[in-house]
C-alpha cells in the first residue's frame, strides 16, 4: 500500500493490549468460579436449583466480561476498517497526482512541440538583431543609417557598424562621432538598434518563463537562455563603454529587468529537485 498510516494498527496500542490480555484475565476468574462452586457442592453439580443458581452467578459474571471484550473486538475492527480507508485514501489520491503530472508532462511537451518552432525563430531574431547594421561610418565622421550603399564615396574605408562588432571600434566611434556634430544621429541609430535587439530578447524570456511554469523539459530551453543571458550582458559591457547610459537609460533598465528574470529562471531551472 501507499505510504502513511499503516494498513493495521501497532499492536502495542491500548485497545490492542487489552484484547491481548483480556483472555489471562477471564480464564483465571472462570477457573476460579468454577473452583468456587465445587468447593461449596461436594456432591459434584449439586441439585437442579443450585445448579442453576451458579449458572445465574456464571453468567451474571462472564456475560458482561463476553460482552466488554466483544466491544473491544468491535472497536478494533473498526479501527483496522479507518485505517484501511484511510491507506485507500492516500493511494487514490497518489494516484490523482501522479495521473495529474501525467497529463501536466504531456501537455507541457505538447505545448513545446508546437511552438518550438517560434521559440527558434524568437531566438534566431535576437541574435540576428545583434548582428544587423544599422549604421555606416566614414573616416571623417559621416553617419549613415541602415546597410552599404553602392554609392559610398568611401568604399572599404567605410565602417558597418553592428551592436556584434561595435566594441571592436571604440576608439574610433569614441573619437570622430561621440564628441562631433553627428554624436545625436549616432546616438539615435544606437538607441534603436538596442531597442529592437532588448524587444527580441523579451520575446525570448516570455517562451523561456513559460515552458518552466508548464514543466517543460527544461534541457529543452536551458541552454540557449544561458547563451542569451551572456549576449545581453555583452549588451550592457557596450553601453558602459561607449557611455552612453543617460542616453538609453530606459533601454538599460529594461534589459537589465529581461537579465534579472532570466538569471530567476535558470536558478529554477538548476536548483535540485527535493
Amino acid at each position: 500500500m501507499s505510504e502513511g498510516k499503516p494498513l493495521v494498527e501497532d499492536e502495542n496500542t491500548t485497545l490492542d493490549k487489552i484484547i491481548k490480555y483480556f483472555p489471562r484475565f477471564a480464564i483465571p476468574i472462570g477457573i476460579l468460579m468454577l473452583l468456587a462452586y465445587f468447593g461449596n457442592f461436594n456432591d459434584g453439580f449439586g441439585n437442579q436449583s443450585d445448579f442453576g443458581a451458579f449458572g445465574d452467578f456464571f453468567g451474571g459474571i462472564l456475560n458482561p466480561m463476553l460482552t466488554f471484550f466483544t466491544i473491544l473486538l468491535l472497536l478494533r475492527q473498526l479501527k483496522y476498517q479507518r485505517s484501511e480507508l484511510h491507506a485507500t485514501v492516500k493511494e487514490l489520491q497518489n494516484t490523482a497526482k501522479i495521473h495529474k503530472e501525467s497529463i501536466d508532462h504531456s501537455r507541457a511537451v505538447d505545448i513545446f512541440d508546437k511552438t518550438r518552432d517560434e521559440f527558434v525563430q524568437e531566438l534566431s531574431d535576437f541574435h540576428i538583431s545583434l548582428e544587423e547594421k544599422f549604421l555606416l561610418l566614414a573616416p571623417d565622421g559621416n553617419i549613415t543609417e541602415g546597410g552599404y550603399s553602392a554609392s559610398d564615396p568611401y568604399g572599404e574605408k567605410t565602417i558597418a557598424l553592428s551592436l556584434k562588432n561595435i566594441d571592436e571600434h571604440l576608439e574610433l566611434v569614441t573619437t570622430i562621432t561621440l564628441y562631433s556634430e553627428h554624436s545625436e544621429k549616432f546616438y539615435s541609430c544606437v538607441t534603436r538598434a538596442l531597442q529592437h535587439s532588448v524587444s527580441k530578447a523579451n520575446n525570448v524570456l516570455i517562451y523561456a518563463y513559460e515552458y518552466q511554469r508548464l514543466g517543460v523539459n527544461r534541457l529543452l530551453y536551458l541552454g540557449p537562455l544561458k547563451g542569451l543571458v551572456r549576449s545581453c550582458q555583452k549588451l550592457e559591457g557596450t553601453i558602459y563603454s561607449f557611455d552612453i547610459e543617460s542616453e538609453v537609460q530606459p533601454i538599460q533598465s529594461r534589459l537589465l529587468s529581461i537579465m534579472e528574470a532570466c538569471s530567476k529562471i535558470i536558478q529554477r531551472a538548476e536548483k535540485p529537485q527535493t
